[in-house]
């Protein structure tokens, strides 16, 4: 060696590592803030112990931690050697990782963290300005948020009963405070207790890791009805730490706590009434309607399984639950705290075919709804369920336990959106509703999902989470009151913590909400999406098209593939576009159909429904349509339409190649197809909507020229509906002699 060496490192130095391969820079983060170790080959961390994916031990030629005094180069995988010119020992001041120093302060405080006179607070901005989001912190002091969202790789609380508080210090210490979001990447040990105070919410990334081995827990306030009659469905996003498995099977009453005063939860008293008691302290709840519905054929209300206060269930299940009293019970909310070990990772459920369950949000944070779906339909996820999702809400002024006398319905979502329930309901046909489910699902929120046909496991993961305050039209818990709760100001597209996402994704589906007026005052909206992908059809899709769950004597659905709907999604919009609507009556009566809304057109679009038997067009947007309808089943009669046009069947026809007359002369209906097109039946109805002749295929065979004798029928005006292979199609006849 020479002694003439120049350009001298003038630094801080703690660590060195030599590598025979380039890093990436997600490889160099996850080493950062943690020493190394040989895991069988494998680069693991010392403090997160994860492997590092991508680089083997055999990729690294030398490690120097020089915790050798006086410059010697003492490996830990290599040749040894000295560092020249070093005589003392410098003190070690490198954050491998950060520790806390003190209890009582916020987290963005120098002071809090040890060597704070060397190093900023982690998750604190880089030299980009940017904030730094793979630190490793280990914390064993009580520590507040202060006004700021934290993310960071790895967080390790090692010390029992020290509270890291998450909140707005701008807002209410209690279960309104606005929020802020706790961010874990990639591993969090938690013998600690993480406090989220009103709407903040833990998101960990996916292939996040809980400790298994954690002991401590986490606090989260949710808000559930007062009304002593109504049920919420709820599900827990904790379960009881064991010290060996997370996710663990629970009961309400180990988890559960009278959140009455939010900084000071209780455990809750329950009693065998029907009835529970707000005057006590802490309340006493009513154990005789905790209730979960999980795997069991759809619609079958006997196979509810009471499970009480004490009763154990699985984690990613929903369970009912009736409210505290304490209060008014319209316009009141019950505050509970949830406490135990944080639910994290994959978790899974089964559902057989032609069954449902009552399945719900698992985690301390908000769920994407349209994640959810993608990774339980066919094709894109496990095949497990339909997509759609039904939300129930009790209606403010239901006061009764009978449960013919109810007042509540399901509000429904996919991926075009939500829809409220139908108010009067279809149980006692009294009450409204205040609610309409939104694409974020809340902590603690529980709803019922349908099995595709093959069925498989409900499944839930760390890519779904995401941080979103609870606001009306994007995060709603049906909590059954008037009570819209509004967080923040950023409740419409607030920055997020998740695995697949940084920002809330911006909504682009064009949407045409309708709603249909029955003549015994009940109102139900319909729900049409227009996907700019395409990735919805005219005909039925899993997670897009949502089926009408509670279809009344008197209502109204889209019509798809000839089953009733109450959302429909379809591809890019197209002004000559048309959607059936089917209309069912039990009583000859009075109906109205209104426009309710238009959604994310870039201009005033029109909107029609078509009378195809009447052949006459009323826009939407300037009148509500009033007919007066004859009992039965009114098909392959109304249609939703983008036009004006009294002609729409004709274009029809020519679109279709198409040819149908009346022949007065054999008084015989004259039908021609092209080739490549086959008729699969016929149908005829009066003005008044009835059937008269219907002709299907084992009559029409394979025929592409029929002649049908209706010399048997009244003179007068008729709509023929002709079913065929490409397509179906209605005309107008008039019928005289």
């Amino acid at each position: 060696f020479t002694n003439n060496a120049t350009n001298f490192y003038h630094g801080w130095m703690d660590e060195l590592s030599i590598w025979n391969v380039a890093l990436t820079p997600d490889q160099i983060r996850q080493m950062m803030n943690q020493e190394i170790e040989d895991n069988g080959g494998a680069v693991r961390g010392a403090v997160v112990p994860l492997d590092v994916p991508g680089i083997t031990w055999a990729n690294l030629d030398g490690y120097y931690r020089m915790n050798v005094i006086c410059g010697n180069f003492s490996p830990y995988k290599g040749i040894a050697g000295r560092l020249r010119n070093i005589n003392s020992s410098m003190p070690q001041t490198a954050p491998i990782p950060y520790t806390s120093l003190t209890d009582g302060q916020l987290w963005g405080t120098d002071n809090t963290w040890t060597h704070f006179n060397v190093w900023d607070p982690p998750n604190s901005n880089g030299v980009d300005g940017t904030p730094i989001d793979w630190n490793i912190a280990v914390i064993s002091h009580d520590i507040e948020s202060g006004n700021r969202d934290i993310t960071v790789l790895g967080l390790l609380s090692d010390t029992a009963d020290k509270y890291l508080d998450i909140f707005d210090p701008g807002t209410p210490m209690n279960e309104t405070n606005d929020g802020q979001f706790l961010r874990v990447t990639h591993y969090l040990f938690l013998d600690g207790i993480i406090d989220l105070y009103g709407e903040s919410q833990l998101v960990q990334d996916q292939n996040s890791v809980l400790d298994p081995t954690s002991t401590g827990g986490m606090e989260r306030d949710q808000q559930g009805t007062t009304n002593l009659y109504n049920y919420n469905y709820w599900s827990s996003p904790v379960s009881v730490p064991n010290g060996s498995t997370i996710n663990n099977d629970y009961s309400v009453g180990a988890i559960l706590r009278d959140g009455s005063d939010s900084n000071n939860p209780l455990n809750l008293q329950w009693t065998n009434s029907y009835d529970a008691d707000p005057s006590t302290t802490p309340i006493t709840l009513s154990r005789r309607w905790i209730y979960v519905y999980e795997n069991y054929p759809e619609n079958t209300y006997a196979d509810w399984r009471f499970i009480g206060q004490n009763g154990s269930f699985a984690v990613g299940l929903g369970f009912t639950m009736k409210g505290s009293g304490v209060g008014d019970p319209v316009t009141d909310v019950q505050n509970y705290v949830f406490r135990g070990l944080p639910n994290n990772g994959v978790i899974s459920n089964p559902i057989n075919p032609g069954y449902q369950s009552v399945v719900g949000n698992p985690y301390p944070s908000v769920i994407d709804a349209d994640n959810f779906i993608d990774d339980n339909v066919p094709i894109s996820g496990t095949g497990s369920i339909d997509g759609t999702l039904y939300f129930w809400e009790h209606y403010t002024s239901n006061f009764t336990h009978i449960l013919e006398e109810y007042e509540g319905a399901y509000g429904v979502y996919t991926k075009i959106g939500g829809v409220p329930p139908v108010i009067p309901d279809g149980i006692s046909g009294a009450g409204t509703s205040t609610k309409t489910p939104g694409r974020y699902i809340p902590v603690g929120q529980g709803f019922f999902v349908t099995a595709s046909p093959t069925g498989g496991n409900v499944t839930f993961n760390n890519g779904q989470r995401i941080f979103v305050r609870e606001s009306a039209g994007t995060s709603v818990f049906m909590e059954a009151n008037n009570q819209e709760q509004v967080f923040g100001e950023e409740n419409s597209n607030t920055p997020a913590a998740s695995g697949t996402a940084e920002i809330v994704p911006v909504d682009d589906i064009q949407r045409v909400r309708i709603n249909f007026n029955s003549p015994n005052g009940a109102n139900r909206e319909l729900l049409l999406g227009f996907v700019p992908d395409n990735s919805a059809t005219d005909g039925f899709d899993f997670g897009y098209d949502a089926p009408i769950s509670d279809l009344l004597p008197n209502d109204m659905a889209w019509m798809i593939e000839d089953e009733p709907y109450v959302i429909q999604g379809v591809g890019n919009y197209t002004e000559n576009s048309q959607y059936e609507l089917g209309i069912y009556m039990e009583e000859s009566a009075k109906i109205q159909v209104s426009l309710n809304s238009l959604e994310n057109f870039d201009e005033n679009i029109q909107v029609y429904i078509y009378d195809a038997l009447m052949q006459t067009s009323t826009n939407l947007n300037s009148d509500d349509f009033d007919m007066i309808l004859d009992p039965g089943e009114h098909m392959d009669r109304f249609y939703i339409t983008f036009v004006k046009s009294e002609t729409l069947d004709l274009e029809e026809f020519e679109k279709l190649n198409l040819m149908m007359n009346y022949l007065q002369d054999s008084e015989e209906l004259f039908i021609k197809v092209a080739d490549g097109n086959l008729i699969e039946s016929i149908r005829m109805v009066n003005l008044l909507g009835q059937e008269v002749a219907v002709w299907d295929e084992e009559e029409l065979e394979s025929f592409t020229e029929l002649r049908l004798a209706v010399d048997d029928l009244p003179s007068g005006p008729y709509v023929v509906s002709l079913n065929t292979l490409n397509g179906k199609v209605n005309k107008k006849i008039i019928i005289g002699r």
